[in-house]
């Protein structure tokens, strides 16, 4: 049996691969650079922060922008977004609050009480990347994957110009 859409869901695959590499692309070649800025225990910051951001970014929706693609309409499409949005700010907020309240326990339980200062990156980089996602699969409903491709470019691009830059005017991880 052949599929329909077979070429339509080619190209978007092609589409979506290919702003993918380019946005590694950049960061993979701007990482000679990168590594002379950090030292090794800034990578350690990096991970740690970068695993519990990965973890609570599983949980900041619910899970609910997942839904956004095969809503049955328009107006589902349109509350599944909403509520989405509403508990990625809700839940960076909560996080906001346990890391102003506890941070000094959260980074003994991780481990690594040199990444309490950067605590405060989590809130903000959980609100940003629920948000992103979000609207990544409202996306993926509207079919707009030369949007999606772009916006992984401008990510790696953006994000290896702000380490190189931070990097260069500061001294540790920030």
């Amino acid at each position: 049996m052949r599929w329909p859409f077979r070429t339509d869901f080619a190209r978007s695959v092609a589409i979506l691969m290919t702003g993918t590499v380019a946005g590694q692309l950049v960061t993979i070649v701007a990482s000679p650079i990168i590594a002379r800025l950090y030292g090794p225990a800034d990578y350690g910051v990096l991970a740690v922060l970068g695993s519990v951001l990965s973890i609570l970014l599983v949980v900041v929706s619910l899970r609910y922008e997942v839904a956004s693609p095969v809503a049955r309409g328009a107006v589902e499409a349109a509350q599944l977004l909403a509520l989405s949005l509403t508990l990625v700010l809700v839940i960076s907020l909560m996080t906001a609050v346990a890391i102003t309240a506890a941070g000094g326990i959260i980074s003994a339980a991780l481990g690594m009480p040199s990444v309490r200062p950067y605590l405060w990156y989590l809130p903000v980089a959980l609100l940003a990347a629920g948000v992103y996602n979000a609207l990544r699969y409202s996306a993926v409903r509207a079919g707009d994957f030369r949007r999606i491709a772009r916006s992984r470019v401008w990510q790696g691009a953006g994000g290896t110009s702000v380490q190189i830059a931070l990097g260069l005017s500061t001294k540790g991880p920030l």
